[in-house]
């Protein structure tokens, strides 16, 4: 799963260049990143997810951008 595999390195480097470079107020912390990570569930392509009993969500490549995907299908159950 390159994207979980990645974002906590994107995070990390944006927080440092907001920080350190640019001087701003830190929004989140190393320690957010990690704690956030941990809550991360990886999703195969076409897989549907049960999000909760009226929603339900699968993932699609997104073909625009290599190794990447997202999620297309909303099911709502009102």
């Amino acid at each position: 799963y390159p994207t979980k595999a990645l974002s906590p390195l994107m995070l990390e480097d944006y927080r440092k260049v907001m920080v350190d470079r640019r001087g701003e107020e830190e929004q989140f912390t190393s320690e957010h990143i990690a704690e956030c990570m941990k809550k991360v569930i990886a999703v195969d392509l076409k897989q549907t997810v049960q999000v909760d009993e009226d929603l339900q969500i699968r993932a699609y490549y997104a073909g625009h951008v290599r190794l990447m995907s997202f999620i297309s299908e909303f099911v709502f159950r009102l």
